[in-house]
């Protein structure tokens, strides 16, 4: 078995939340929801200090999604949300399959849990997009930039940047696609 090795620095200052975890642990449980909320915390700090961090940050989001998926299931936010910080994880140590898978599995969630044109169901159709433009798998990512397109506009309306920045990402993927045309007048 390989054991992962994690940046020492980090690892230390994450020490700082021993007591937290001890104290939540005693009231509610090891296998609690405010011991789920401490691990995303824990991750969300970790993420940003290197790869070997997020290596770590991945396992903490891993260890709070099952404890939010076995106390309130799948479908309810936080375990959506979770699912959504491991797939950014996934992305950063660049498996890109793994990634997609979940977010694909967070999409579909969030559309069942706010609709499909919901800001929240756009952002992760954007991410879906970029791993597939990255992969120059054009068509999808167009099919998925479309979706968030739709749930931006119903947002924010024509003019707002975050519409203007996917629309200019489509018209990339036309160019790649070959459709200069469409690029053009998206432009």
């Amino acid at each position: 078995t390989i054991v992962p090795r994690f940046n020492p620095k980090t690892v230390q200052e994450l020490k700082k939340y021993v007591p937290e975890i001890e104290a939540a642990s005693g009231e509610h449980g090891f296998h609690s929801i405010p011991i789920a909320d401490i691990y995303l915390r824990m991750g969300e700090e970790t993420a940003e200090s290197g790869s070997k961090s997020v290596r770590l940050a991945l396992k903490l989001y891993e260890e709070a999604f099952h404890i939010y998926q076995a106390q309130v299931g799948d479908c309810d936010k936080r375990t959506i949300n979770a699912r959504i910080l491991i797939g950014d994880a996934l992305l950063a140590l660049e498996r890109h399959d793994d990634a997609i898978d979940s977010f694909c599995t967070a999409v579909y969630m969030r559309e069942a849990l706010l609709g499909e044109l919901h800001p929240d169901v756009g952002q992760v159709w954007l991410k879906i997009s970029s791993i597939h433009h990255e992969r120059q798998q054009y068509e999808l990512a167009l099919k998925a930039c479309a979706k968030a397109l739709t749930s931006y506009r119903k947002e924010y309306g024509d003019k707002h940047a975050r519409v203007l920045a996917i629309l200019r990402n489509i018209s990339k993927i036309h160019t790649h696609l070959g459709n200069h045309g469409k690029a053009a007048d998206i432009d």
